[in-house]
């Protein structure tokens, strides 16, 4: 494979500690290293020049723009790499990779750069920020601002796109001495004044100036800074601000306002890890215990789930058996003994020794009686952290209780639960529902041990009729994300299975007892069950067609957010099911819906608000194939026909819909060609819907009467007959993602246009 030629640019000054080890790291992808020297006294020059480097001496000017862009006007390679001595290579391999045949229309990569910081009592902390490191060399790129210099604006300006990669940047610059900290600080601070005093509404500068502050300890100039950045500050930058704002309020004792403030930054970057860590943290100490384990929850699915915006804005990263523990401490804190030994056992996973996680389990130990066992535990976690005081006194309390045989086992002064674990869950999500939600309620009777409500608004008696059939509520600010708020649904669940339900259907078991008692001895493989959804749709003319399908609305809780909802509308459970490595099953349970059975007036509006979510969707995943086919369906709903056609052969060409999905969509797809009087186009969706769900009598329904309408009568009458035939004998799903009640009517007027065509010709 032939690699591209790659100018590795930096600027040093004094860097003999950390220049070796960088360089060494960059050799294997380099074609040449430019160092910019701004004034160096030790042997940075020298080892410099030992690993072959072009080394450009300069005068600092307080500029980091300037310095860099020396050594990018002096670079000949076709691509750059921006390092700092500090940092290191981690898989040049994978660099080489991603610059091989790059687009023309890619002027740039944003790359991982991993952050340890050192923290006042000799701990660490970990960020994970994505950074444009590797860009096109071109005379119109260059670095703007003489401090926390930026590149992108000149990418974009160049006419060129971003793209993410995996490449990996370690960072060391924050693991040193606290004074070496202040003085970098320091020096910071001062040329973020030059350049403030020039530009004092600049938001970027001022949301580094608070940084710069909050490092230094000095709150009320972090907080001045913040605020007036927040005046003007929109979308991601803003979201950076109050993540900011929300430590200098939590570290200033004004925990309420460091809630409200994360919230604010998760309403615009929902998917960022950072800021609920920072609410994790903030509830914890007000003492809600339910939103820090929610909080936390949702960072450790963010962490494992990486969304761009986020990591450009940059992420907090805490170690995996970190976030474990403080789920864990959560759940004892709730008294969920159960789910807490499951988040130390994973926390122990990923670090055997962790001494938080040790102590969790210890506390777990103690409360069943497991004395020496626990004594064990917090003898490793006392050899691995031996300065702590809470592990000591932990340890003389046991010492203690072996004595005298105290009662009081747990160091955590929790009680016994007293709750049995339910076996199905009901969870809903709703907003102003007071004409439906007594029905579904009232179907979900004797089935549900236990109901989930959560509330997106509702200012009707919704709450009121809820509380009358005994449910839990929780109230979900709605950010335009309805699997966001079924997720907050989901995690609240503790019953051994979930059914979801919306509002406006309706359960229909026939034996619930005996179907209860089935899912008690289901074999452990089988982790969800499709059931069928059956929905009238009243038409324009006020008529009424059955649409029928098959989802998985019953499946196993195996605990959030293993298991979560995705999607923006049109939400689905399936694919994190199968990330679990479930089996689904079919199942003889319905669910009637009535959402579709509607005035035009508020089917007119769920389609606009079904539109509105799902452009978002596409615009954030571009390569979503279900988000696509989901918007076709609302776009032909809306009557757009051209763009519907566009959109569902987009969903089906991205090549990763199910079958049965991909089969609906080329339904969708045949009907909309038939309607436009384009048979032949017609007749190939609807063979390829058949391709795909051989048994699917909508696809053939639409396969018949385009044939029909291409005067192929024998065809035609083979189509129609063997539609007939499947109407009279067969019921339920077919398995084609979605099935349409045809008329027996229907089908035999076909038949008879079809034995007509045949005798004239």
């Amino acid at each position: 494979m032939l690699h591209p030629r790659i100018s590795v640019c930096m600027i040093v000054k004094n860097e003999e500690i950390n220049l070796a080890a960088c360089l060494r790291s960059v050799l294997p992808i380099a074609f040449e290293i430019i160092i910019v020297d701004t004034g160096s006294t030790d042997r940075t020059i020298g080892i410099a020049e030992h690993f072959g480097a072009k080394v450009l001496k300069t005068k600092w000017k307080n500029d980091f723009s300037h310095a860099r862009n020396i050594s990018l006007q002096a670079a000949s390679g076709e691509w750059i790499v921006q390092v700092d001595a500090d940092e290191q290579l981690e898989n040049p391999n994978e660099l080489l990779n991603t610059l091989h045949n790059v687009p023309a229309s890619v002027g740039g990569f944003f790359i991982d750069v991993f952050s340890k910081a050192r923290r006042a009592d000799g701990g660490s902390d970990d960020y994970t920020t994505q950074l444009p490191r590797i860009f096109r060399n071109h005379p119109l790129i260059r670095f703007k601002g003489a401090i926390h210099e930026q590149i992108t604006d000149s990418i974009f300006a160049a006419g060129f796109e971003m793209r993410l990669s995996h490449i990996r940047l370690m960072h060391h610059g924050y693991d040193i001495s606290p004074d070496n900290i202040r003085r970098k600080n320091e020096r910071n601070l001062a040329l973020l004044d030059a350049e403030l005093s020039k530009n004092p509404g600049d938001v970027y500068l001022l949301l580094n100036r608070a940084k710069t502050y909050l490092a230094l300890g000095s709150l009320v100039e972090a907080e001045k800074n913040i605020t007036a950045g927040l005046l003007t500050a929109s979308g991601n930058i803003r979201s950076q601000l109050l993540n900011i704002g929300a430590i200098v309020a939590f570290q200033s004792g004004n925990a309420a306002l460091t809630v409200t403030r994360a919230q604010e930054s998760l309403s615009l970057l929902p998917q960022q890890a950072f800021a609920q860590f920072i609410l994790g943290e903030a509830c914890w100490f007000l003492k809600d215990y339910h939103a820090s384990l929610q909080a936390f929850l949702k960072m450790e699915l963010a962490l494992q789930m990486p969304d761009a915006s986020a990591m450009i804005a940059g992420e907090y990263r805490l170690p995996p058996e970190q976030i474990a523990f403080k789920i864990g401490r959560c759940y004892i804190a709730l008294q969920d003994w159960t789910q807490a030994e499951i988040a130390f056992k994973k926390g122990l996973k990923f670090s055997p020794d962790n001494a938080d996680c040790l102590i969790g389990m210890a506390n777990i130990a103690a409360r069943t009686g497991g004395i020496t066992q626990a004594k064990v535990l917090l003898l490793k976690a006392h050899d691995n952290s031996p300065q702590r005081a809470d592990i000591k006194q932990f340890l003389r309390d046991i010492d203690q209780f072996q004595n005298s045989h105290h009662e009081n086992l747990s160091h955590q002064n929790v009680k016994e639960p007293s709750f049995k674990k339910p076996l199905i869950s009901l969870s809903m999500i709703v907003k102003n529902e007071e004409q439906h939600l007594s029905g579904c309620l009232e179907s979900v009777r004797g089935i549900a041990d236990e109901i989930i409500i959560v509330d997106t608004g509702s200012t009707d008696r919704t709450i009121e009729i809820a509380k009358t059939f005994g449910a839990k509520i929780y109230h979900f600010s709605w950010i335009g994300d309805f699997a966001a708020a079924r997720n907050e649904s989901l995690m609240r669940c503790t019953g051994e299975w979930v059914l979801y339900l919306d509002a406006d259907e309706r359960l229909d078991i026939a034996q619930p007892e005996r179907f209860k008692e089935l899912l008690k001895t289901v074999p452990a493989e089988v982790g969800g069950f499709v059931c069928t959804i059956v929905s009238p749709h009243r038409q324009l003319n006020d008529s009424t067609e059955v649409h029928e399908g098959g989802y998985p609305r019953l499946f196993k809780n195996y605990g959030y957010p293993r298991v979560h909802f995705k999607g923006r509308v049109h939400e689905q459970i399936t694919p994190s099911l199968l990330e679990c490595g479930a089996k689904i099953v079919n199942s003889d349970v319905k669910i009637l819906h009535l959402g579709y059975d509607q005035s035009q007036e508020v089917m007119q509006e769920k389609v606009r608000r079904n539109y509105t979510l799902l452009i978002r969707h596409v615009e954030e995943e571009p390569q979503n194939a279900y988000a696509w086919f989901q918007l076709g369906q609302t776009l032909s709903r809306m009557q757009l026909f051209k763009e519907a056609i566009s959109a569902l052969e987009l969903s089906v060409n991205l090549g990763t819909l199910s079958p049965s999905i991909a089969a609906s969509a080329a339904s969708s797809l045949s009907q909309l060609y038939g309607n436009s009087g384009r048979y032949d186009q017609a007749l190939q969706w609807a063979e390829y819907s058949l391709h795909k769900a051989p048994n699917q009598n909508l696809a053939l329904n639409f396969k018949a009467h385009a044939l029909l309408f291409l005067q192929r009568g024998a065809e035609s009458e083979a189509a129609f007959t063997e539609l007939l035939s499947r109407i009279r004998d067969t019921s339920g799903t077919s398995g084609a993602g979605f099935e349409v009640a045809i008329s027996e009517k229907v089908v035999l007027q076909g038949l008879h246009k079809a034995k007509i065509m045949q005798k004239k010709l």
